[in-house]
C-alpha cells in the first residue's frame, strides 16, 4: 500500500528550503488502516537496518549488549567531581579548525571551558576525526583542565540519532554519576539564557525538572539562523539577548535541541543490558530530537522550553582539510539505508512510486548527486516516522534499541 505524501512548498522554494532542510514532503494526516500499516513496516525495516549497520543485527537476531565504543584522549583525575557534578556535553564534527579558531580569538561561546570553570565539558566527536580535534585542540586542553576531546564509535552506525545517543552513553560511563548533564549544539553563543547561573546547580532550570516532572528541559527556543561576529556584536547593543526580545507564542512549538538540560537515569536497562536512552538512533537525519520530544511526552501541556531565545553563531576560521565522518562514513551509511528504503512506495499528487522515483522525478534532485538523493530519502523516511507517532500508531511492541 501506497504512504500518502504532499508537497512542502518550502522545501520546493529554493529561498527557504534552508530552514526546512529535513522535510522535502509533508506526510499525509489522512492514512488509511493499510498505509498505517506501510507505516509501521517503514520504522521496522528502519530499525533493524540500522541494527546491521551497528553490527548489533546478525542472523535474523539483535544482539545484546553496548556496542559503543569510546577513546579518550588524557586520563585525567574526577575527584574533585560528584554526583551534583553538571558536565556539559557538545557534539562536534568536521570543525576542528574553526573551533580551534573560535576558543582561542574570545569566549562567545557558551561551552567555553572559561565559561563553565567549574564543570568538565566534553567535546564528542566520531572516533575518525579524534586525532585532527586533540591536534587542533591541544593547547587548549593544556590550559583549560576542565576541557576533554573524546571520541565515539558505533560501528558503521553514525548521525544525529546515533550521535546523541553516543553522548547518554558516554555520560554513563563517567565514575562520579552526574545527576543532570546539559548537551549543546557547538555553535550556542553565550546568553542570558545559556549562562550558567541560568542554567546550573540551583538555577530555574534545575527547578523546572521538579515542577515540570520533565527529563528534558531547553533551555531557550532555537532557532536555524546563525550569527556573525560582527553582527553578535550588534545584537549585544540591541539587547537581542534579553527578555524584551521574546519568541512568538508558536515557535515554542520547536523541539528541545540546541541546549537541553537532561536528568538521570541516562538510559535504563533492558533485559539486563543498558538501552540507547531517549534518542532514537536509528533517526539518522535529523529528526531524533522531534521523536524524542513526541516519546517523552514533552509538548503535553506546558511547553518544555525556558522562555527566551538560544542564540548560535557562524563558526569562523578555514574550513577542515577533510571531513572523513561526514563525507565519507554518513554518506556510506545513508547508501545502505538507501538501497532498501528507496523502494518504499508513496502517493504524492497523482503520482503513484516509489522514493526513487519521487526525489528524481517530482522533487527535482539531479541523480548524479548521489549524496543529496541519499540524504533526501532518509528525511522522507524520519518524516513517515514522526507522523506515524502523531498518528498515534505507533507499535508497541518493538525493540526500538539499536545498541541495546
Amino acid at each position: 500500500m501506497h504512504i500518502k505524501l504532499e508537497p512542502n512548498d518550502s522545501w520546493l522554494n529554493p529561498n527557504t528550503r534552508a530552514s526546512c532542510k529535513y522535510a522535502p514532503v509533508v506526510v499525509s494526516k489522512s492514512q488509511g488502516p493499510q498505509s498505517i500499516q506501510a507505516m509501521k513496516n517503514v520504522l521496522q525495516q528502519r530499525i533493524q537496518l540500522c541494527q546491521k549497520l551497528s553490527g548489533k543485527y546478525k542472523e535474523g537476531r539483535v544482539f545484546p549488549g553496548n556496542w559503543f565504543t569510546f577513546q579518550r584522549h588524557q586520563a585525567r583525575s574526577y575527584v574533585q567531581y560528584n554526583k551534583a557534578t553538571l558536565p556539559i556535553v557538545v557534539l562536534s564534527g568536521g570543525s576542528a579548525a574553526k573551533l580551534k579558531n573560535e576558543l582561542e580569538r574570545n569566549y562567545n561561546l557558551a561551552w567555553h571551558p572559561v565559561n563553565v570553570q567549574r564543570e568538565p565539558v566534553y567535546l564528542l566527536v566520531h572516533q575518525s576525526e579524534l586525532e585532527k580535534y586533540i591536534k587542533m585542540l591541544q593547547p587548549l586542553q593544556v590550559r583549560f583542565t576542565n576541557f576533554h576531546i573524546i571520541g565515539w564509535d558505533g560501528g558503521k552506525l553514525t548521525g544525529f540519532g546515533a550521535a546523541r545517543s553516543a553522548a547518554l552513553a558516554f555520560i554513563d560511563t563517567l565514575s562520579y554519576f552526574p545527576d543532570r548533564i546539559v548537551m549543546m549544539d557547538q555553535d550556542v553563543v553565550q546568553s542570558t539564557r545559556v549562562r550558567y547561573f541560568s542554567y546550573g546547580r540551583g538555577s530555574m532550570v534545575e527547578k523546572e525538572h521538579k515542577i515540570r516532572k520533565k527529563q528534558v528541559i531547553g533551555l531557550g527556543v532555537g532557532y536555524p539562523e546563525r550569527f556573525s561576529n560582527t553582527e553578535l556584536k550588534e545584537c549585544l547593543k540591541e539587547r537581542l539577548y534579553h527578555e524584551d526580545r521574546q519568541p512568538d507564542p508558536d515557535d515554542y512549538n520547536s523541539p528541545a535541541q540546541q541546549a537541553i538540560s537532561i536528568t538521570q537515569p541516562f538510559r535504563i536497562w533492558n533485559n539486563g543490558y543498558l538501552s540507547d536512552g531517549i534518542y532514537p538512533a536509528y533517526m539518522v537525519a535529523g529528526g531524533e530530537d522531534m521523536l524524542m520530544g513526541w516519546q517523552l511526552g514533552l509538548n503535553n501541556g506546558k511547553s518544555p522550553l525556558i522562555d527566551g531565545k538560544i542564540v548560535k553563531k557562524a563558526l569562523e576560521g578555514v574550513s577542515d582539510s577533510d571531513n572523513y565522518h561526514w563525507n565519507v562514513l554518513r554518506v556510506e551509511m545513508l547508501k545502505e539505508l538507501y538501497k532498501e528504503e528507496k523502494k518504499i512506495q508513496v502517493f504524492y499528487e497523482n503520482y503513484v512510486g516509489n522514493i526513487e522515483q519521487l526525489l528524481t522525478l517530482k522533487l527535482g534532485i539531479d541523480p548524479q548527486k548521489e549524496s543529496e538523493i541519499f540524504n533526501a530519502s532518509a528525511c522522507i523516511v524520519e518524516r513517515i516516522i514522526l507522523r506515524l507517532h502523531k498518528l498515534k500508531a505507533f507499535p508497541e511492541h518493538i525493540d526500538q534499541n539499536v545498541f541495546a
